[in-house]
């Protein structure tokens, strides 16, 4: 079960992310990245250089050049086109710019605040770091991938890491003596019961024989027959699964793992929950071509006792509580520190509506009736500016919020301990590319499972 917590630990995870993303590389994010090319985002102010000052804490800064390398490396790790990734950039930094300057500020102030504790990050941190960043990749996929989608070395990866862990441990130690009681434990596992139930599952292997044209449909069909036959009479799935399989589960001998209602496509679905353990299939048709299933395990729905997840619980509860202090402990660090923000830069831009000819207005009037006439209008205006607003929102959503979302999933990793919390900047690059990657994550399952939504 995801949790999601404070607002203000998604500031502070995100604004980690971004330090990883360039913030705390400064002269390679600059000489790498910005390059002056992306002239759509510098089009509204003529004396915007890549060496403008976006915003700046206590004498240190972010550059445009810098914000606009972190826009590109986030869009990346995401998956975006390499042609097209100066074009996206120049578009959505006035939408980004606002809430990357947020993130620098909460980051800064924290990376201040950490080293006045002392907190630092020894080489056997940073390895550990890492080592669990790598425990973590979907299968099939390398950390040298994740740095070659990132733009980064490792030597800037190992940087960013170091900079980021003592954040993580001043986060730790806010949150050291935070407390939940078992009475809060008990209510929270009351109150969201529906979050603790665990649908029926089945485990299943299947081999698939693909199908990928009508011509090739009969020799397909006598294949899979073949196959079936061999094990009614006894063959070892596995075995014949990793020779003849087109999917690539062949790899673990057909093996699928555990899989719930509406995951497979609906035919293959039908199919294997109507099996009984160890039972082999009739041949099943899908679009991805023909299958024989065996399911090896059942498991009836059921719901997780308070004693399973207690400590979940506790850590969500904890993390909330914590969030409270968190946003109470950087007002304090704000208060006392000297920020100057590029207002041009970074004031969100106003969504333009629409302007209407009076011919277009009139139009637009006649055709609401008259007693509606003088009530629709406002709310039609405001149907505008919202439509216009949700628009500029989508533009940057696709780059700035995704790696915000991921990274704060990972404000767990910060309070369980070093090691996870030294993750969460790499973990969080990870999982900024995921989405981009997903194929690699499903090369474990089979092609029926990618695509549920084709048939349904």
């Amino acid at each position: 079960m995801v949790f999601r917590y404070g607002r203000i630990l998604g500031i502070v995870c995100a604004g980690a992310m971004l330090a990883m993303a360039g913030c705390g590389s400064k002269a390679e994010a600059t000489g790498k990245d910005a390059g002056g090319k992306t002239d759509e985002a510098k089009a509204a102010n003529a004396e915007v250089t890549d060496e403008t000052v976006v915003v700046e804490v206590d004498g240190d800064k972010l550059t445009y050049g810098e914000a606009i390398a972190n826009v590109k490396r986030m869009l990346r790790s995401q998956g975006a086109p390499a042609d097209q990734v100066e074009m996206i950039a120049g578009q959505i930094a006035p939408q980004a710019f606002p809430n990357m300057a947020e993130q620098f500020v909460v980051t800064s102030l924290l990376k201040a605040e950490a080293a006045r504790r002392g907190f630092k990050a020894t080489e056997a941190d940073i390895d550990e770091a890492i080592s669990n960043a790598v425990s973590r990749l979907p299968p099939g996929m390398e950390f040298a991938d994740v740095l070659e989608r990132m733009g980064m070395t490792m030597a800037e990866a190992r940087k960013d890491i170091a900079e980021g862990l003592p954040v993580n441990k001043l986060v730790e130690d806010v949150f050291k003596d935070v407390e939940v009681a078992e009475e809060a434990i008990a209510a929270f596992y009351a109150d969201n019961a529906r979050f603790f139930e665990v649908p029926e599952q089945i485990e299943a292997s299947h081999i698939l024989v693909t199908v990928t044209n009508d011509e090739q449909k009969a020799e397909a069909r006598a294949k899979i027959d073949a196959i079936r036959e061999r094990l009614v009479a006894g063959e070892d799935f596995a075995k014949l699964a990793s020779e003849n399989s087109d999917c690539p589960s062949a790899k673990q001998g057909g093996n699928l793992g555990y899989f719930g209602h509406g995951q497979m496509v609906p035919p293959f679905e039908k199919a294997a929950f109507a099996l009984s353990t160890n039972e082999i299939s009739e041949v099943v048709e899908t679009s991805f071509g023909f299958h024989v299933i065996k399911v090896t395990d059942k498991k009836e729905a059921s719901k997780k006792s308070l004693e399973e997840v207690r400590d979940d619980i506790e850590k969500h509860l904890r993390n909330e509580k914590g969030g409270e202090l968190m946003e109470k402990f950087i007002a304090e660090l704000r208060a006392r520190a000297k920020i100057i923000m590029n207002e041009a830069l970074t004031t969100p831009p106003e969504p333009k509506v629409p302007e209407l000819s009076e011919e277009e207005l009139t139009e637009a009037l006649e055709a609401v009736p008259a007693s509606e006439a003088v009530e629709a209008t406002e709310p039609q205006a405001e149907e505008a500016v919202e439509g216009a607003a949700e628009a500029a929102v989508e533009k940057v959503e696709g780059a700035v919020e995704g790696a915000a979302d991921a990274a704060v999933e990972k404000v767990e990793g910060a309070v369980e301990g070093a090691a996870d919390a030294a993750v969460e900047k790499v973990e969080g690059a990870v999982e900024g590319a995921a989405e981009a990657a997903v194929e690699k994550v499903e090369e474990a399952k089979p092609a029926a499972e990618a695509a549920p939504a084709e048939e349904k």
